[in-house]
């Protein structure tokens, strides 16, 4: 007992590293988890839009210490970039002219607000949210310039940035963040029939009843034939789970014009989550021509399965930019290419990239309750493999659960799950998953690997033995099955097994220090033995 209690404390320090020895391994089931197509070739992006004016990019504080004249030199110079902007023809130009514009004068506000419409609707959320904040903080420095609180063109802008973050917020399901924003302006314009339709809509997908029958009353009253009332009411229905009542309101609605692809894209997805997928794609398309610009060469449609069984993934279109951002389309069909452009990128930079599309797509069909199970499958694999396991397992527990419960257990879900179990020191848990995993997955040597340590943490050496032994046997070449082997055979006190199995995992992972360090107290240990029986 006080061996076993001695050589605990080693077990526990090295079950965390072995596990960054897995990233081969994980990569090849990543790449055979049921792609259902071939990727097709990426197309290059443009380079990361730069400020690139020849006068100095500055901050909103830097801008203001200019002369006079400098100030005024910029603006005429932003002008330049402003109307170059609205002549280019390119997608890609037309931002690149307007970071220039609004670089070199930091305190006018409606630059950043036309580049984070531009990026809301290419889909790069980080730089529009960074757009966004640059326009918030001059339109508090206009506010700070006047002493009137009625001041019309202070009011025009603050309306515009509080609007944008709120449709912002509406694309990415953030009910409650947008709301936050257009309730303000709310209070300071409550006959804006704009504003009152950004509140219905998000207050509809909040589930907040009375405000959104609120919103849609009152414009209501205005029209009676409006096309915000029914589209408001069904957003709430849809919040209220009443998707049918939702899409029947909506199904052959007109929406406005400046809300088109908004409007239509939220008929759209009513339709693919009721499994109408040819209403679905009409509307879809619908949206795709009502986007706020034509440029053909930065878009492109792509068909590919949705999210779910893999038995049963429907493809559907959507429409992407410059090959990486969602526009318009199946956000479902969106994710799942994603996560298939994870599971296959060659480098770092691309892998970090496709992550963090792939977690923020899952996180928006969650809140949206969309391919709910299947949505946190492929966001919490990601959190796994970016060791962020809190997350990882609120993901893959839930997941996990709801996919036993439909009766479709997922071997991926229970060996990522089974895997973070052992990484919080859960073994007993761990052990549960990781045998329905290979129950699911026989051939999954990862899998038994980690069942073999699993056992040995929960005293069961002949079943820890058994597993380990056929995760060797499936696959060689693990490091990781050779190491936890040679813990196991540390644990009986068979020291020179022990030094054999570590041998093999240090030639595998000759520069992991956890390795080499076993495999040098092993063969101390070894040694001594032998000397005593020598003796």
């Amino acid at each position: 007992m006080c061996r076993r209690t001695r050589w605990r404390g080693n077990i526990l320090r090295s079950v965390i590293l072995p596990v960054g020895l897995l990233t081969s391994a994980a990569v090849v089931i990543l790449c055979c988890g049921g792609c259902a197509t071939t990727l097709s070739p990426v197309v290059d992006a443009p380079a990361e839009w730069h400020y690139t004016a020849k006068a100095d990019s500055l901050g909103l504080d830097g801008f203001l210490g200019l002369s006079r004249s400098d100030r005024e030199f910029r603006r005429a110079h932003s002008q330049d970039y402003r109307v170059r902007a609205a002549q280019a023809h390119s997608l890609d130009l037309r931002i690149r002219n307007l970071i220039n514009a609004a670089g070199l004068v930091p305190d006018d506000p409606y630059p950043w607000l036309q580049l984070a419409e531009m990026g809301r609707w290419v889909g790069d959320y980080v730089q529009t949210v960074q757009w966004l904040d640059n326009a918030a903080t001059a339109v508090r420095h206009l506010g700070q310039k006047s002493d009137d609180p009625e001041d019309a063109a202070h009011w025009d802008a603050a309306r515009l940035t509080g609007m944008a973050y709120g449709w912002l917020s509406y694309d990415r399901a953030d009910w409650r963040g947008g709301l936050s924003w257009v309730n303000t302006l709310h209070r300071r314009s409550p006959g804006d029939e704009k504003i009152a339709r950004l509140r219905g809509l998000l207050a509809g997908g909040a589930a907040r009843r009375p405000i959104a029958e609120r919103m849609a009353d009152y414009i209501g009253r205005q029209d009676g034939y409006d096309a915000d009332v029914p589209w408001i009411l069904a957003t709430l229905d849809r919040a209220l789970g009443r998707p049918k009542e939702a899409l029947n309101r909506i199904l052959d609605m007109r929406p406005k014009p400046d809300r088109a692809a908004e409007a239509h894209r939220a008929i759209g997805e009513l339709a693919e989550l009721l499994g109408e997928y040819s209403h679905a794609e009409r509307h879809y398309r619908m949206s795709y021509h009502s986007l706020p610009f034509d440029d053909e060469s930065a878009v492109r449609k792509i068909r590919w399965p949705r999210l779910g069984n893999p038995r049963f993934r429907e493809p559907v279109e959507f429409w992407v930019a410059f090959d990486r951002y969602y526009v318009t389309g199946s956000l479902s069909s969106y994710t799942a290419w994603a996560w298939d452009r994870y599971q296959a990128a060659e480098n770092a930079k691309d892998r970090v990239f496709w992550a963090g599309q792939t977690v923020n797509g899952a996180g928006i069909l969650i809140r949206k309750e969309m391919d709910r199970p299947w949505a946190q499958r492929i966001r919490g694999i990601v959190f796994l493999e970016t060791e962020e396991l809190e997350k990882a397992l609120t993901d893959l527990n839930s997941a996990s659960r709801r996919l036993r419960a439909a009766e479709l257990p997922d071997q991926r879900v229970e060996a990522s799950l089974g895997r973070v179990l052992l990484l919080k020191e859960r073994h007993l848990a761990a052990r549960e998953h990781l045998q329905l995993a290979v129950d699911l997955g026989p051939t999954d040597a990862a899998a038994w690997a980690d069942l073999g340590l699993a056992l040995v943490m929960t005293e069961d050496p002949h079943g820890a033995e058994r597993a380990l032994n056929r995760s060797i046997e499936l696959n060689p070449a693990s490091p990781t099955a050779w190491y936890n082997r040679g813990l196991l055979q540390m644990r009986a006190g068979d020291f020179q097994r022990a030094e054999e199995d570590l041998s093999e995992a240090a030639r595998l992972a000759p520069d992991h220090p956890g390795v080499v360090k076993l495999l040098q107290k092993a063969h101390r240990l070894q040694k001594k033995r032998t000397g005593k029986e020598t003796r």
